[in-house]
């Protein structure tokens, strides 16, 4: 083993195993170690939790960061064929040294001693340093502070790269420095270690933009000069995530001059503060501006789809809202456009939605490694079309594939495992699968997936229903109009934390599935204010009701017509013949005539009896031998005994039998 995969192995706790290391995974509650440690390629450590948690959650848990997983990188040549040797420049960091700095800039002795510990800084030629990476981790050269106070780099030509200490997290805070000093600054006081980015130079904010994650809080701490001004502007326009700007008082030019003054920990976090409640002002400006927009894509929906009912473009306009905001969320509702038959503009609604969602990607039938690496890198909103093609012809490996990515990604921390690259090339791959997807089709879906979607069912548009013409190249204006406004409005900064931090009242007619997929949308419709909140649970309690029969299973549909015999026969019992006499008399789509009307009629009751018996059997409920109102006996069932059955299983729009 080499000496990385036993580091990593001692920060575990793990022991060996065959000819690797397992231990218990500190990022969930492992009774049994879960965790397998193995070397792969060059030495590197293959960290991997069988219980499913991500990497990043394992690696954090346990103190470590990806680049713990590799040997240390090696050092690049320079231009003139030699080494830089940054070991050099540490080691010429001395104590002496140290203690000139920390004087110098106004750290402590043991803050400085960690930087010095974790090779963050050094001297080159006498003149303090810090390190330049290349993107794989080695070391370039230095970033060097001259005597005239200007900076240059020790690697003629290289590109200014970011450096980053702990590798940013998605929805833990990032720290964006423009200065070392001030980020040192920030880490000697606040004890902070991790999510912290310097740009190395005011024109460099793009550099921190493209490192922070999606969703991500970022706090900015601008210093106060024109230059810094905007630098925190450009990384706000940049960032993909809500950026808030924390303000320095404004007798101290930077982070470290306020330090320096003896800035203590409360006072960082009371600007941090600030610097929220500022966002949450803006947060609250936006509620108008959403109740405008999801109204916009209202009408331009109904402009060239015509909708069965009414519920149906307020809650495909919420949806839209949601994809542009999706790392508030843990849960996305899949949209499901269905239909019974072909040109029923579910294609038309498609290229309307593709037009309003962030990066929309328009597949039909991909193949499962396209599927899995697009939604890996691109996190796309995934516009899936002709999946009636898919799940309409019996059982095959790209139904499966397809199946399990859908019934894992509506929830944000799915991974699926995969196996990639040939022979000896093997590895094993985690894929994130969470995105935003609307999926198109005649017909049903499989349950499962039916269960994690909101149904949107359309109709083939009658003679006198007329709606707009669709010509792309008119439409786009349009539509660049609110998609313009929807990055906007989800750019606000405050915005992704208000609807994380929010808590929607959820409506009990939804099962606990649909309240998870429905959160979303009803934490937008709170926020837009207006007639949005009463209005959304209204319409999202119908669409999802309209789809409840759909995917009532047979048991369900067996305990809510044995309600309705208890009902319409006004009894607390009933025998066996008749409950199955009366479930057989009911005017519905349940299968009882079928299946048991000719055994009944022929005095075979037996059959049914049994078949009956074994259904209710999985909700705990048995027959047995009751007293009838005429004094006779007879085995049947009471109504007590569906009383929790239904209670669990059955929604409450129609009232339980009277017990005695």
């Amino acid at each position: 083993m080499s000496e990385v995969v036993a580091d990593v192995a001692r920060r575990f706790n793990a022991r060996r195993s065959g000819k690797g290391y397992i231990a218990k995974c500190p990022a969930h509650d492992d009774r049994k170690p879960s965790l397998s440690i193995d070397e792969g390629v060059d030495g590197r450590a293959l960290v991997i939790c069988r219980a499913g948690c991500a990497l990043n959650l394992v690696l954090s848990a346990a103190g470590l960061t990806i680049n713990d997983l590799f040997p240390a990188p090696t050092r690049q040549p320079s231009k003139n064929g030699t080494r830089f040797d940054w070991e050099a420049c540490v080691d010429a960091f001395t104590d002496d040294e140290l203690e000139r700095f920390a004087d110098w800039r106004g750290y402590s002795g043991h803050f400085c001693s960690s930087l010095r510990n974790r090779k963050l800084i050094g001297l080159y030629k006498g003149r303090p340093a810090t390190p330049m990476h290349d993107e794989s981790g080695a070391i370039l050269g230095a970033h060097v502070r001259a005597k005239n106070g200007r900076w240059f780099y020790t690697a003629q030509g290289t590109k200014t790269r970011a450096l980053v200490i702990g590798k940013p997290i998605n929805g833990q805070p990032i720290h964006v420095f423009e200065s070392q000093w001030d980020a040192f600054a920030f880490m000697d006081v606040l004890e902070e270690r991790t999510g912290i980015i310097i740009t190395r130079g005011c024109g460099n904010a793009k550099l921190a933009a493209a490192l922070i994650p999606q969703g991500s809080t970022c706090y900015a701490w601008t210093q106060n000069d024109v230059h810094g001004e905007k630098w925190g502007c450009e990384l706000i326009a940049l960032s993909k995530s809500a950026v808030r700007t924390v303000r320095i008082p404004k007798k101290f030019k930077d982070l470290n001059e306020w330090t320096q003054a003896d800035a203590s920990a409360m006072e960082l976090r009371a600007a941090m503060m600030e610097a929220d409640k500022v966002a949450a002002v803006e947060v609250q400006k936006c509620a108008a501006e959403l109740s405008a927009l999801l109204d916009s894509i209202c009408a331009f929906l109904r402009r060239y789809v015509v909708f069965q009912m009414p519920e149906q473009p307020r809650a495909i306009a919420l949806w839209v809202v949601h994809c542009w905001a999706l790392d508030a969320f843990d849960y996305t509702p899949y949209l499901h456009i269905g239909s019974p038959e072909k040109q029923c503009g579910k294609t038309r609604l498609l290229d309307c939605v593709e037009l309003l969602t962030p990066k929309p990607w328009r597949a039909i039938l991909p193949s499962e490694a396209v599927l899995f690496r697009k939604i890996e890198r691109d996190r796309p909103t995934l516009l899936l079309d002709e999946l009636d093609g898919v799940f309409s012809n019996g059982k095959d490996d790209r139904k499966e594939a397809l199946r399990s990515l859908l019934n894992a990604g509506f929830e944000a921390k799915a991974i699926i495992p995969r196996c990639i690259g040939q022979g000896a090339n093997l590895a094993e791959q985690d894929f994130r699968v969470f995105c935003a997807k609307a999926l198109a089709g005649i017909g049903k879906l499989p349950d499962t997936i039916r269960d994690r979607s909101v149904p949107i069912q359309l109709a083939r548009r009658a003679r006198d229903e007329q709606v707009n013409r669709f010509r792309k190249r008119d439409t786009e204006p349009e539509a660049a109009t609110m998609r313009t406004g929807l990055e906007s409005w989800s750019k606000l900064p405050g915005i992704v934390e208000a609807l994380r931090e929010a808590r929607p009242a959820l409506p009990d007619a939804l099962s606990d599935r649909q309240q998870d997929i429905c959160e979303p949308l009803l934490t937008i419709a709170d926020m837009a204010g207006d007639d949005w909140p009463t209005q959304a649970r209204s319409d999202l309690v119908t669409l999802c009701g309209q789809g409840q029969d759909e995917t009532e299973s047979i048991g369900a549909k067996l305990l809510s017509d044995i309600r309705e015999a208890f009902n319409s026969e006004q009894a607390d019992r009933l025998s066996t013949q008749r409950l199955l006499e009366v479930l057989i008399a009911q005017e519905s789509d349940s299968p009882w005539a079928v299946w048991w009307e000719r055994d009944v009629r022929d005095g075979n009751r037996n059959g049914p009896a049994q078949k009956l018996a074994r259904i209710l059997k999985s909700y705990r409920i048995i027959a047995g031998v009751i007293r009838l109102p005429d004094d006779t006996t007879a085995r049947g069932y009471r109504a007590d005994d569906f009383q929790e059955a239904w209670k669990r299983y059955l929604p409450e729009n129609t009232p339980n039998p009277v017990t005695r």
